[in-house]
């Protein structure tokens, strides 16, 4: 029991660390779970929010929000962006959606948002506010492409590696932590102080009463000697 007490107490000060790396882990892991889907009616159910209302409509806007990285900053694939105001997601699922209706397809507006929409565009309402809003940066990109990086082939290494360099991180602070304290500690039984210590007194002792005897035998010594016996060398 003393030594899992002992341990507790040494572990006390890393709880901090292992609250900090839960809440990162959660952070960083909740946008990528994926719920259970019950029937094949929950196929079609809207994973982001969407304006659209037929399920085919519904099903080529959620692949494409499925395929394609998000340029706010964060570099999830755009249906778990976790910032809900996303400069970049919001505008473009707008745009994604207008090009539905209009019935592109899926495999389409992938393409498109890559390598271009072209000027034909420039009057759609999503364009338009933008335009008004001084945000040319999307603007351009919606007209020239994204390129490559938009695809999402790529975009699931990147919370794995920030998940593995926190873990990493935690682990460096724990053994160095370890390597400044003993983990284990004084595990010795707790009476093996006192028993060390009347071993000491007791060994203390006698040697107090070997002097003391020795010194009272020398005493007798000194009495039983003849000292009458000196008097004539004196004369």
């Amino acid at each position: 029991m003393k030594a899992d007490e002992l341990m507790k107490e040494r572990l006390r000060p890393l709880l901090p660390v292992v609250r900090v790396l839960g809440a990162s882990l959660a952070l960083f892991i909740a946008p990528m779970r994926v719920p259970m889907i019950p029937s094949a009616g929950a196929l079609n159910a809207q994973e982001v929010y969407t304006n659209l209302k037929q399920p085919e409509h519904i099903r080529i806007f959620n692949k494409v929000s499925n395929s394609v990285i998000c340029q706010c900053g964060c570099h999830f694939i755009l249906s778990s962006c976790p910032h809900v105001e996303c400069p970049w997601g919001i505008p473009i699922r707008r745009f994604m959606e207008n090009r539905i209706r209009e019935g592109m397809g899926a495999e389409e507006i992938i393409y498109h948002l890559e390598h271009g929409f072209g000027n034909n565009y420039m009057d759609d309402p999503v364009v338009v506010e933008l335009l008004d809003q001084g945000r040319t940066d999307l603007v351009q990109k919606i007209v020239e492409g994204h390129g490559p990086s938009i695809r999402g082939t790529t975009a699931n290494w990147i919370p794995i590696l920030l998940i593995a360099i926190f873990v990493i991180a935690g682990l460096l602070i724990a053994i160095r932590y370890f390597r400044k304290r003993d983990p284990f500690g004084d595990l010795s039984p707790p009476d093996a102080d006192n028993h060390s210590g009347a071993d000491d007194a007791g060994s203390t002792g006698t040697r107090d009463g070997t002097n003391s005897d020795g010194s009272g035998s020398g005493d007798t010594d000194s009495d039983d000697v003849d000292l009458d016996r000196f008097k004539d060398i004196d004369r």
